[in-house]
């Protein structure tokens, strides 16, 4: 059993924040909740087979193309960009289908 108080009274001041006694209930209760939900994540198991990592988007705006912020509109997408494919960037590599 964890001493959620404890670690209340180590966490809160090293994040500046000042728990109100009537508010300690309701902190307790949710690190409870927030330790059974990372258990729960913890138990799953995953092997690298089974762990597909997809490919991340960044808009135009914030899409960087060669250490330039693309300017891209809907109408001037990527060379290589499929039609209806919103413009803009897309890292890494999609997993393939075997």
């Amino acid at each position: 059993m964890t001493d959620w108080d404890a670690y209340i009274d180590a966490v809160a001041p090293t994040l500046g924040l000042t728990i109100a006694e009537t508010h300690r209930s309701g902190v307790r209760q949710f690190l409870e909740i927030a330790a059974g939900l990372a258990a729960t994540m913890d138990s799953a198991v995953l092997d690298d087979a089974t762990l597909a990592l997809l490919p991340v988007y960044a808009p135009p705006d914030l899409a960087d193309l060669g250490g330039e912020v693309a300017a891209l509109s809907p109408a001037d997408p990527p060379s290589g960009t499929p039609s209806g494919t919103p413009s803009g960037t897309v890292s890494g590599t999609p997993p393939s289908a075997e």
